[in-house]
């Protein structure tokens, strides 16, 4: 027999116990697949507990001790774990540190081997204390800060948004979180160059006392410098600085900065806006960064629509944000339903230096309605200036209404109409409360 002819025998050999294998007794074929994937787990190698009245702290020292990464362990044995609950001890002192509780009494306990484990049970039982409290806040206050005109204002508002005063609990999250805002809102105006010179919580373990000493360097007292545009080609850097309403040498605020990126977005000429304070060179009047990508010139928008009185409808509206030759920004848009077709189309002009901007719109509709056709059109010019607290709009508008049954006749109206906006609130551009008024008058002949 040949080479060839005794690979052939053995792999007709191997494939009949294989077949064997596979179509053998039932009990034998269920069990190999369930060995093969699904594997008995290794036991862990201690199980532990934490009892505490605090459930909040119970959970914490669960969460964050190493122990709990050490069951794993399939080779751990009994000096190596007498080891382990040594370093535990330590480490789940400096967590309860980290909670405020500077004198607890920790109480380890290890019993024989129970279930699956290996080394039995660990026990930590935990009896916290009084936590710490806070008892004096020293601050101290570097650089220009102590000499500004509204150094004691900002100082004093610092102070007293401070979240941990004299007799509140101490604990390092809360330690940490009051010195970022204090931070926060010393660079949020006038020195954004602003950092944390110092910091301190001396904590004495015996009476649960706390002091804290915070030092504030506010570096220099900055004002604006000249505007850095990148990105802008198609709409121009002139208009990105009359919406940016930043002028040069005005004091700094971090409201300002974000006011101005807020009103690039919105204006709908940039996808994305970002502005930022130039780190480099000149401290205290650092140039402007802006950097814009513009949206794309043209932008067409297609919707489909059911109307619960009319049915299917169709709209269509395209924008062209820089017209040729003018320059302005034109949305025209079309709806058409069985009963009801409008048309319409707004222009929009560049704002001015005094942020006041040129409207005008054209609208058509065309409705069926009991049988009968109503024809309508509205004409309206003006101009509209939006403002961080105040917007302001003046415009005329014509209104002309037909129905060709003649029920109605031929009506036509003329108006003149002013709006008035003032908001009053918290924060801008993001405000939580405050509020606003609206007022508007019109008067016209019919």
């Amino acid at each position: 027999m040949n080479g060839f002819q005794r690979s052939r025998c053995t792999a007709l050999w191997l494939f009949l116990c294989g077949f064997a294998s596979v179509w053998g007794p039932a009990a034998h074929a269920e069990s190999l697949p369930t060995q093969i994937l699904k594997p008995a787990a290794a036991p862990p190698a201690f199980s532990w507990v934490v009892k505490s009245e605090n459930e909040e702290i119970r959970d914490f020292l669960l969460q964050h001790m190493e122990l709990r990464r050490y069951q794993a362990l399939s080779d751990l044995d009994e000096t190596e774990l007498t080891r382990l609950l040594e370093d535990a001890d330590e480490q789940a002192r400096e967590l309860l540190a980290t909670q405020g509780f500077f004198n607890p009494q920790l109480s380890w306990q290890k019993t024989a081997a129970q279930g699956p484990s290996t080394l039995g049970q660990v026990t930590l039982t935990v009896v916290t204390g009084p936590p710490a409290r806070i008892t004096q806040v020293q601050w101290q206050w570097l650089d220009e800060l102590t000499q500004a005109p509204t150094g004691p204002r900002q100082q004093t508002s610092i102070q007293k948004q401070w979240s941990l005063p004299p007799g509140a609990p101490f604990t390092q999250a809360a330690w940490s979180q009051a010195k970022n805002n204090a931070l926060r809102q010393l660079v949020s105006e006038h020195f954004p160059w602003g950092r944390v010179a110092e910091s301190e919580a001396r904590v004495d373990a015996v009476t649960n006392e706390v002091v804290l000493r915070l030092t504030l360097d506010s570096g220099p007292a900055v004002r604006l410098g000249d505007l850095n545009i990148t990105g802008a080609t198609k709409y121009g850097a002139l208009q990105v600085a009359r919406l940016a309403r930043l002028p040069p040498d005005q004091p700094y605020r971090q409201s300002d900065l974000l006011e101005a990126q807020q009103r690039l977005v919105l204006s709908g000429f940039y996808d994305s806006v970002f502005v930022s304070l130039e780190p480099e060179g000149n401290l205290a009047r650092p140039p402007v960064n802006i950097e814009l990508k513009e949206t794309l010139r043209q932008r067409w928008l297609l919707g489909v629509g059911v109307r619960s009185d009319s049915g299917p409808r169709l709209s269509a509206e395209h924008t062209h944000h820089s017209v040729p030759g003018l320059n302005w920004r034109a949305v025209s848009r079309l709806a058409i339903d069985k009963d009801l077709q409008t048309m319409g189309l707004d222009l929009l002009a560049p704002p001015d230096s005094s942020l006041w901007r040129w409207n005008t719109s054209a609208q058509f509709n065309r409705q069926l309605r009991d049988n009968d056709v109503i024809s309508s059109q509205r004409w309206r010019a003006g101009r509209l200036q939006t403002g961080p607290r105040i917007d302001r709009s003046y415009f005329v508008q014509y209104d002309m209404a037909s129905q060709q049954s003649n029920a109605l006749g031929h009506l036509e109206s003329v108006s003149g109409n002013f709006a008035w906006t003032w908001r009053n609130f918290d924060s801008l551009p993001f405000p939580s409360r405050g509020w606003g008024l609206g007022l508007e008058l019109g008067s016209g002949v019919s």
